[in-house]
C-alpha cells in the first residue's frame, strides 16, 4: 500500500513540474514577443524614422521622402550630435544645437542658435568650458566675445546665463537672451542668472558657493555670506579634529584597547566611552560568533541529511522499478 502511495506522489510531482515548465516557457515567449513589438513597432512610431548613414551617422526623427524633416536628432560614433530642426534636403535648418565630438578639431564645442541650409546663421559658438569663442550673424563669423561687425542689423545689449554681450536681436533671441538698453543692466542680469539657485555652503570638508542640491547631498549647511560659511567650516574642522584625537575603548579583532577615535576606525573597530560598555559589547560579539559557528554546523548537518534523504529516494525509486518489472 505504501509503495503505491509513493508511486502516485512521484507521478503527480512529475506532472506538476511539466505544467510549471510549460507555463514558464509560455511566459518567456510572451515577454520576447512584447519586447519585439516595442522595439520594432512602438519605438519608431513614437520617435519617427531611423536613418543610418555610411559615415556612422544615425538620425532619429520625422522624415519626408526618406530625408530628415522637422525636429529630430542625428549623432555619430565620436560623440558629435545635432539636436534641433531639419528641412528636407537642407539638413540643419531652423533652431538647433551642434555639439562636436572627440574626433573633431574643437571637441566639446557647441554651436547654439539659428541654422540655414546646414550652416550656422545667427548663432553663438561656445568653447568646451562654456566661454564664448565667437558668433555668427547672418552667416558671417565673428571671433571673440565682443564682435564689432554690424551685419544683420543694429546691435543691442543681451544677457543670458552664459554671457552678457552686444549682439543682434536675432542672435539674442536664438540663445534665449533678454534685451537691455545698457551694458550695466545686461551684466547685472547675467550675474543674477549665473548665480541663480546657488548658495554659500559649508561642511567639514569645504566652504564654497554651490547649488542647493549639492549642498544638501554633501550634508552641508546653507549661508547667506561667504564669511558665515567659512566660519562654520572652521568650526566643523576643529570639531572633527578634536573628536578624532579623543580616546575611546575600542573593540576590534577580539581585543579591547584604549585608542584615539581615528585609530579605532582605521582598525574597523567599535568605540565606546565607558570601558564597561565596551566589555559588554565584546561579550555579546563573542556569543554571536559562537552562535554563528553553531548555525554553520547545523547547516552542514542539514545538508548531510538532505543528501541521505535524496539517496533514500533514489533507492526507493530503484525498488519500485524492480517491482514493476
Amino acid at each position: 500500500m505504501w509503495q503505491e502511495t509513493v508511486i502516485r506522489i512521484t507521478r503527480s510531482k512529475r506532472a506538476t513540474n511539466q505544467v510549471l515548465l510549460q507555463i514558464d516557457l509560455t511566459s518567456q515567449l510572451k515577454k520576447l514577443l512584447l519586447t519585439t513589438v516595442l522595439f520594432f513597432v512602438l519605438v519608431p512610431y513614437s520617435y519617427g524614422a531611423v536613418l543610418n548613414y555610411g559615415n556612422g551617422g544615425r538620425y532619429v526623427g520625422p522624415t519626408v521622402n526618406s530625408e530628415p524633416h522637422g525636429k529630430g536628432k542625428i549623432y555619430w560614433p565620436d560623440g558629435t550630435q545635432y539636436v534641433g530642426e531639419f528641412r528636407q534636403g537642407k539638413w540643419f535648418h531652423g533652431q538647433g544645437t551642434l555639439t562636436l565630438g572627440k574626433d573633431k578639431e574643437h571637441p566639446g564645442h557647441t554651436i547654439v542658435g539659428e541654422w540655414k541650409d546646414g550652416k550656422p546663421w545667427n548663432a553663438i559658438n561656445y568653447n568646451a568650458d562654456k566661454s564664448i569663442r565667437g558668433s555668427y550673424t547672418n552667416g558671417k563669423w565673428c571671433s571673440g566675445k565682443a564682435c564689432n561687425n554690424n551685419v544683420g542689423g543694429s546691435k543691442i545689449w543681451c544677457a543670458n546665463k552664459h554671457w552678457a554681450m552686444r549682439t543682434t536681436k536675432t542672435v539674442c533671441k536664438a540663445n534665449g537672451g533678454k534685451v537691455f538698453d545698457t551694458q550695466q543692466e545686461a551684466e547685472a542680469e547675467h550675474q543674477r542668472l549665473k548665480g541663480q539657485g546657488e548658495v554659500w555652503c559649508a561642511n567639514k570638508l569645504w566652504a564654497m558657493r554651490t547649488t542647493k542640491r549639492i549642498c544638501k547631498a554633501s550634508g552641508g549647511k546653507e549661508f547667506d555670506t561667504q564669511q558665515e560659511a567659512e566660519t562654520e567650516y572652521k568650526r566643523l574642522k576643529r570639531q572633527s579634529t578634536t573628536a578624532s584625537s579623543k580616546k575611546v575603548w575600542c573593540v576590534h579583532s577580539g581585543e579591547l584597547t584604549h585608542l584615539p577615535t581615528f585609530d579605532c576606525k582605521e582598525l574597523t573597530g567599535k568605540g565606546f566611552t565607558l570601558r564597561e560598555e565596551a566589555q559588554e559589547y565584546d561579550k555579546l560579539n563573542k556569543k554571536f560568533e559562537v552562535l554563528a559557528g553553531e548555525n554553520m554546523a547545523l547547516r552542514a548537518v542539514g545538508r548531510e541529511l538532505e543528501l541521505e534523504l535524496s539517496e533514500a529516494r533514489q533507492e526507493l525509486e530503484r525498488l519500485r522499478r524492480k517491482l514493476e518489472d
